[in-house]
């Protein structure tokens, strides 16, 4: 991979970690963009290509061609997004029990040491969807925030210039709680949406409630652009898709939040945050 650099290795910078194109604009899309208005340099790592999706339109791709183009996707989703830089980590999407675990962890701490990120952003252990893929990116990016600040991993890469480095924060990215989602659903019925058919898609991604969340991002002011890269991603966005059908005054309803675990450090019982650099000198 090549090196990751930014003009100013001390100033804040956010990484997110991966697995699929068009991950980071559902997870994460409009808490990226906020921080790029800011000036906030933000990158992503994905894992795949994203070639094992569907292929919404077959106009779009054909099977062998599927990577490049959802690659392609995810790029353009960046830009919309403020994104300064995406790296793919070559490993195969699908086949998270095949994967160089030992490479795939080693580029992720290679990013870190070179990024210096104030805050990493990965998915929960069980992924968003029980996605294997998913649930091996947590683990690997869990580890590699760790790692990146042990001297004794990979010390090949101290050797190249890349000192140890220690993250200042780790989030995981969360759906919505039940209690969340149903009120969601009840706000789009005020607005007279029917909810069927994103219970259907959303339902089972709920929270479980005894989850702890430290940060509830409200990005209603980058909403539209949240919708735009979501939109890029055309390969995975089917005509009668349910972000597709949305009204624009059903947008900051559905899209306009998102939710976050500080993992480490571990907060204080009760601390909520206001944003993923609250604080942060």
């Amino acid at each position: 991979m090549r090196p990751l650099t930014r003009p100013d290795p001390d100033a804040p910078c956010i990484l997110g970690i991966f697995a699929h194109p068009d991950d980071e604009s559902f997870m994460v899309g409009g808490t990226l963009a906020h921080y790029a208005s800011q000036g906030v340099y933000t990158a992503i790592l994905c894992a795949t290509k994203g070639e094992a999706g569907e292929i919404a339109d077959p106009s779009l791709a054909t099977r062998e061609t599927l990577g490049q183009v959802r690659a392609g996707e995810l790029r353009r989703a960046a830009r919309v997004l403020g994104v300064r830089a995406v790296r793919f980590l070559g490993e195969l999407d699908g086949q998270a029990a095949t994967w160089n675990v030992e490479r795939l962890r080693s580029l992720m701490v290679q990013a870190i040491r070179q990024l210096r990120p104030w805050a990493v952003v990965t998915f929960p252990p069980g992924g968003t969807t029980r996605h294997p893929d998913h649930m091996a990116v947590s683990r690997l990016a869990t580890e590699a925030f760790h790692w990146a600040a042990d001297p004794s991993r990979y010390p090949w890469q101290l050797v190249r210039g890349l000192a140890p480095f220690q993250a200042r924060r780790l989030f995981y990215g969360h759906p919505p709680s039940s209690v969340g989602l149903e009120r969601v659903l009840a706000r789009l019925a005020k607005l007279g949406i029917p909810t069927e058919k994103f219970r259907e898609d959303f339902g089972g991604l709920a929270l479980p409630e005894e989850t702890d969340i430290h940060v509830v991002m409200d990005v209603s002011a980058t909403v539209d652009v949240k919708l735009r890269a979501l939109l890029c991603h055309r390969t995975q966005m089917p005509a009668e898709g349910f972000v597709r059908a949305l009204p624009p005054e059903a947008l900051p309803v559905v899209l306009g939040t998102e939710f976050f675990q500080q993992v480490w450090p571990v907060p204080a019982p009760g601390v909520q945050l206001g944003g993923l650099l609250d604080g942060l000198p």
